[in-house]
């Protein structure tokens, strides 16, 4: 079997329709520790692919792409819904700046895989108002900074963002791009519930019982769900929980207001242990223009954070540092346990 790391999609294929073996090597993106590779069967993706492929109301007269490496499950489930589907299929090299010549030029129903970089590129491209019409974009991989979001919208992209993981053979749920972030609808088929101390539950999904996940969520009456965070990177300091992903979007709207002319790449909530408050909260933000990183700066951001009446007391960063690069997974998923090196950057 040809390794991940060198994978093309030709050899996913000869893989995929290969009747000798009934499952299929993937690796999960290593969010929550280190990468691994796990077996899927063949049923399992087939089964994925054709709820998605119910969504779109995808038939033979559409075209399938990706702009992701076969490596990943989002590329891998990309060639199983065209194959699954009976459409063509094309593939562009992983890149920051995909090309979309085909997609663009064919006249068709197009659905492609992207991740939230690569949709940086897509909104500068000079599409047509036919063009915007056909072309549907699945963004995965990574969550989707506000900026992008808002960008999406007002440029009237039809792209959908997904929640699904390696196990489930990619997304389970999807929600269209607008500027609010609304929740999550599950599939065709997918049913949901809560544990008892609020992470998602996926009940009906293919697999053998239902998998229970790290995510918090809140459940709508109509079965939708909104994401609160992972209650691993939950920080508990001075005894009261902090919900980093719900931290990161109240400071990302109070930067957005006071600097719109500056450009602020990403930011994150983590935490280091601390004798008084057990662990103390800060604030790590990628910037993409060196003069950000001024002392000065960073002493406004401070003073911007400790009089938000959004940011309770004890969310309030003990320490605000702005850095180059934030610690990031592979296929560009934050990863919160900080090392020196990372802080080392200013």
């Amino acid at each position: 079997m040809t390794a991940n790391s060198e994978m093309t999609y030709e050899d996913f294929f000869q893989q995929w329709n290969d009747s000798k073996t009934d499952e299929i090597q993937a690796q999960t993106s290593g969010s929550t520790g280190q990468p691994k590779l796990i077996l899927l069967p063949k049923s399992l993706m087939r089964l994925s692919a054709r709820r998605t492929i119910d969504y779109f109301g995808i038939d033979a007269d559409w075209l399938l792409g990706s702009c992701l490496s076969p490596r990943y499950i989002g590329g891998k489930m990309m060639a199983v819904r065209a194959a699954e589907a009976g459409t063509d299929f094309f593939c562009v090299p992983p890149s920051n700046h995909p090309t979309l010549d085909l997609a663009l030029s064919s006249g068709k129903n197009t659905l492609i895989s992207v991740v939230p970089s690569q949709m940086l590129h897509i909104l500068a491209l000079p599409l047509t108002k036919e063009q915007k019409e056909r072309l549907h974009f699945l963004v995965g991989g990574s969550a989707i900074p506000d900026h992008l979001r808002k960008d999406i919208a007002d440029k009237g992209i039809k792209a959908w963002e997904s929640y699904g993981m390696t196990e489930t053979a990619s997304h389970i749920a999807l929600r269209a791009i607008f500027n609010d972030s609304h929740p999550f609808e599950p599939l065709p088929g997918i049913s949901l519930s809560t544990s008892d101390v609020g992470t998602l539950i996926i009940d009906n999904w293919g697999g053998e019982r239902p998998l229970i996940t790290n995510d918090l969520v809140e459940l709508t009456p109509d079965g939708r769900f909104q994401i609160i965070g992972r209650a691993d990177n939950v920080i508990v300091t001075g005894g009261l929980k902090v919900f980093p992903e719900k931290l990161e979007q109240k400071i990302r709207t109070i930067l957005t207001r006071q600097y719109p002319t500056l450009s602020f790449s990403d930011l994150m909530i983590t935490s280091r242990p601390d004798p008084k408050w057990g662990q103390a909260i800060i604030l790590l933000i990628e910037a993409d223009r060196s003069d950000l990183s001024s002392n000065d700066l960073t002493s406004k951001i401070h003073l911007l954070i400790k009089a938000s009446p959004t940011i309770l007391p004890h969310e309030k960063p003990k320490e605000i540092l702005i850095i180059n690069n934030l610690p990031r997974t592979p296929n560009g998923k934050l990863k919160r346990k900080i090392t020196k090196t990372h802080l080392s950057q200013r």
